[in-house]
């Protein structure tokens, strides 16, 4: 069974708490060594890393180094509403390259996915996408998905 950790806006607090990632990224590396001793294939982190789509470089370095610490198991990224703004300026843009290149074990999510995980199935479905029927065979769901009468963050149906 995956590990989902959700919405951490790092950024978010900095105004009012210098230094608040440290503490979020403190407990986030806990929370991933103990899934990681315990087994789990993979962390999912379900959106909303950041509180906007263009943090500050020091905030993207300390997400780096705790992502590299749990290279021991693939990390799947789902953009979330606050780390995107648009199709070229999203908050993971340079992790996305790390992880394409290798240097990283995982992936960035920016369209609906299926995707096998030990024998089960999972759709990954990112910002600004909305899945309403998820396919068959899919076990567990993880990003943004319409029902009738939902309101987006904007007030909109």
């Amino acid at each position: 069974m995956l590990t989902a950790i959700g919405d951490m806006h790092l950024d978010k607090l900095e105004r009012h708490i210098p230094g608040a990632y440290k503490s979020i990224l403190s407990t986030f590396d806990k929370v991933v060594q103990n899934e990681i001793d315990r087994g789990t294939p993979a962390i999912v982190q379900l959106g909303d890393i950041f509180d906007n789509a263009y943090p500050y470089q020091i905030h993207i370095h300390a997400l780096l180094q705790s992502l590299y610490k749990a290279n021991d198991v693939e990390i799947y990224l789902i953009p979330g509403n606050h780390d995107f703004d648009d199709v070229n300026n999203y908050a993971l843009r340079t992790i996305r390259y790390l992880f394409k290149i290798g240097f990283l074990k995982g992936k960035v999510f920016l369209k609906p996915e299926v995707v096998s995980i030990d024998g089960d199935k999972y759709l990954f479905c990112p910002h600004p996408y909305v899945v309403n029927d998820p396919p068959k065979g899919v076990r567990f769901c993880f990003g943004h998905f319409g029902f009738e009468g939902a309101r987006g963050d904007n007030g909109y149906v």
